[in-house]
């Protein structure tokens, strides 16, 4: 089973991306798209415990049926690619790319003004900040790294 874990900030294409493999039969798991089945918003406590559960029945009966999966969120920082990584290998995910989307910060800025609910710019200076810090490596888990 193959495993693709994007990379980068709000607006970068990451979503859009993933919508093109889901037609081709992957299973997409993002957390953005769970939170909006649970009513909460992003670091509401009780949401996002019902969000992380969600998110780990997902995984384990994508895995369970044989499905390739990507995971469209940001995963900027080292942390949470480490984290994702591990929780894939347990699943009996072996091969697991990353998926780097390097789009400019101006770029993702103008994208995400235009959205019905735009994430506020600070996060996304933030979110390339961390990522500009802390740059995807093999070692946070991967077995390949790739751009789009």
């Amino acid at each position: 089973m193959l495993a693709i874990v994007t990379v980068g900030i709000p607006a970068c294409g990451k979503s859009t991306f993933a919508r093109g493999l889901v037609a081709d039969g992957w299973f997409d798991l993002n957390r953005d798209a769970l939170r909006a089945t649970v009513g909460g918003g992003f670091g509401v406590p009780r949401a996002e415990a019902a969000v992380t559960r969600l998110w780990r029945n997902a995984l384990r009966d994508a895995a369970s049926a044989g499905k390739d999966i990507i995971l469209s969120d940001t995963h900027v920082s080292r942390r949470s690619r480490k984290e994702v990584c591990r929780t894939l290998r347990r699943q009996g995910y072996e091969r697991i790319t990353a998926l780097v989307f390097d789009v400019p910060l101006d770029t993702c800025l103008q994208r995400n003004r235009a959205r019905a609910v735009p994430v506020p710019d600070e996060v996304l200076y933030r979110m390339a900040d961390t990522l500009r810090r802390q740059p995807v490596w093999l070692t946070d888990g991967f077995t390949a790294i790739d751009v789009p």
